[in-house]
């Protein structure tokens, strides 16, 4: 793997240095190159076709498990969300089709003014939920630990009765 596909390297390039935001001049390493943003445009086209394509070849598969999904009486799916999953999957037209309206459901969506609100909302959601989940780990955590230090109390007072 070249160190331009590597996700590392990307995932490097995509943020700025964490001294800049302190007033210092970022130091550019000459070794590194800079890549335009078409080149990362260019990349997630070409992982997400790849992607999708993999998807939609196990298409089977991953509809059989939203299917049981639904058994399991999931409130976000229902049987509507799996058809539109396999509408937006293109099984019914052949791969190469199935690539150029996918191609063209991403420039369709960048053309879109809400999607970067939508994005934004998106996270704001998904951070409250994992600091909901972050507080319920610590919540059990204090208990687990409650609950050993009663149990260690349990055994020396065991231990002095024998």
């Amino acid at each position: 793997m070249n160190e331009e596909s590597d996700p590392k390297f990307i995932y490097q390039l995509s943020f700025t240095d964490p001294e800049s935001s302190k007033g210092k001049k970022v130091k550019q390493d000459k070794d590194r190159k800079y890549l335009p943003p078409e080149y990362y445009v260019q990349q997630f086209d070409r992982l997400s076709v790849r992607a999708f394509l993999e998807i939609r070849r196990n298409a089977d598969i991953f509809i059989n498990l939203l299917l049981l999904m639904v058994v399991c009486d999931l409130e976000e799916l229902d049987m509507p969300s799996i058809e539109f999953m396999k509408e937006s999957l293109f099984l019914n037209v052949s791969e190469e089709e199935a690539t150029v309206m996918f191609r063209g459901t991403i420039a369709e969506a960048r053309k879109q003014w809400y999607r970067p609100w939508d994005n934004v909302f998106h996270i704001l959601s998904d951070n409250r939920k994992q600091a909901k989940l972050d507080k319920k780990e610590k919540n059990l955590e204090k208990k687990l630990a409650k609950l050993a230090k009663e149990k260690a109390k349990e055994e020396k007072a065991r231990e002095k009765a024998k």
